[in-house]
């Protein structure tokens, strides 16, 4: 990194799979949902905390389900 900051940055993709139980596709049955210290869930990935994690999914969830 330059000493003067950061002039850009280079984008990049992860793609993995995430298997949810028995169809239970709500953010509190993703391995990436965590609590954090205030007892919110939140993601680990997007950052965004989920009020309704039992029975939604956050509105930035970059996960597709895929029917079959």
């Amino acid at each position: 990194m330059k000493s003067d900051g950061v002039t850009h940055y280079t984008k990049a993709r992860v793609e993995f799979d995430i298997f949810f139980p028995n169809d239970l596709t709500s953010c509190f049955y993703c391995p990436l949902c965590i609590r954090d210290t205030v007892g919110r869930d939140k993601c680990s990935l997007t950052r965004e905390i989920i009020p309704f994690s039992h029975t939604e999914r956050g509105q930035n969830c970059p996960a597709v389900i895929k029917e079959g």
